[in-house]
């Protein structure tokens, strides 16, 4: 059998070194990298790498040929992954563009691994899928750490959001601060709906001087590129806490680096997101902080629910003192950033572990 990886980065040194090792356990002589897919004869034994993102570039036609030229060979074996929001990727390129149903007479022969906290409930109709969850992502991984004790902390929260019509718990959440005046309280940068997020600024310009002094994320595991998300430091350092607005309000349960910056930084957190999200934080062994305030919110299936709820324990924060709460939360910070430091470099070995053992049961 031969190994084949696809891949935008000549960079993704991981990938390789995992396809190198196991040619060298199995007898392969070596394994090409290509920056496409074509239509090709696929008769001799092959295992394609292939990251999931990478299939949006192809439409549904041409990849429905692909996968059909490249079956021919009943043994052929694919492995889609990401190292990065990959139940995103998932819900995106795979679900909603029915492509399981163009893998389903092949889906013995592929496997479609993710690295973040998958829901099953939204996606019953694909447990027969090989679905491999080989770590918990990227969003660990934030670099530029540049905590510091600070004497000029206020009685303010940090929220920093674009609230778009797509988002509809972002809006429900500035609304919902807007009317009860608690943003009065409030440091940060509300983006215009019409704005483009830094993370996409970054994306489109090659010269990111100008984002220097921000908090870096960078995906890492398999070297897979990845869009930079910038908050400045200096915020972390004046408020008492922050409302994250998280990625995903429904369906999905996805930690991402809104959640995680807030570890990193050292102040406590009040998450918008999946209902789900504060039982996955808790099972990676992160500590919530219901001890000093009510989250009941966070458990509340239905939106409004959940931010009416939200909406009161800020506004019991702010009228008791935002401070003292940054003050009595301090123990439980300090520990969720070692927590966060041990579940950095668990997922980074997990996922790179997983992904080779995969690759080891299938030529085996």
């Amino acid at each position: 059998m031969k190994i084949s990886i696809v891949s935008n980065d000549p960079g993704s040194k991981d990938v390789y070194g995992i396809a190198y090792s196991a040619m060298q356990q199995y007898g392969i002589e070596q394994y090409t990298v290509a920056n496409d897919l074509i239509l090709d004869d696929f008769r001799e034994p092959t295992l394609y790498i292939i990251p999931i993102r990478f299939v949006r570039k192809f439409d549904r036609d041409f990849f429905e040929k692909w996968l059909a030229c490249f079956f021919v060979n009943q043994k052929n074996t694919i492995i889609f992954y990401e190292n990065t929001d990959s139940n995103q990727e998932i819900i995106e390129t795979f679900y909603y563009k029915n492509y399981f149903d163009l893998f389903l007479p092949f889906k013995d022969n592929i496997y479609i691994c993710y690295a973040d906290n998958h829901d099953r409930d939204k996606f019953k109709e694909i447990e027969s899928f090989n679905l491999i969850q080989i770590g918990h992502g990227s969003f660990w991984d934030i670099n530029s750490i540049k905590y510091k004790t600070t004497e000029q902390r206020q009685n303010k929260f940090l929220l920093t959001t674009i609230p778009r019509g797509t988002h509809p718990h972002r809006k429900l959440l500035v609304d919902g601060l807007e009317s009860r005046g608690l943003l009065d309280y409030h440091i940060g940068r509300i983006a215009n709906p019409g704005e483009k997020s830094i993370a996409r600024q970054m994306s489109e310009n090659a010269d990111t001087n100008k984002f220097a002094g921000k908090v870096n994320i960078n995906p890492s595991g398999f070297g897979m590129p990845g869009m930079a998300f910038n908050i400045p430091w200096d915020l972390y350092e004046q408020v008492g806490f922050e409302i994250a607005p998280e990625t995903n309000y429904k369906d999905v349960t996805m930690i991402t680096e809104k959640t995680v910056k807030s570890i990193v930084a050292k102040i406590p957190f009040i998450i918008l997101g999946n209902y789900k999200h504060y039982d996955v934080l808790k099972s990676l062994g992160f500590k919530t902080f219901d001890t000093l305030i009510d989250e009941s919110f966070a458990y509340e299936p239905d939106l409004h629910v959940r931010t009416e709820k939200l909406l009161n324990t800020v506004d019991h924060i702010a009228k008791h003192g935002i401070l003292d709460f940054y003050n009595s939360a301090k123990e439980i910070c300090d520990y969720n950033f070692e927590q966060w430091l041990y579940v950095k470099s668990k997922s980074q070995h997990e996922c790179i572990n997983n992904i080779r053992n995969l690759i080891d049961d299938i030529l085996k």
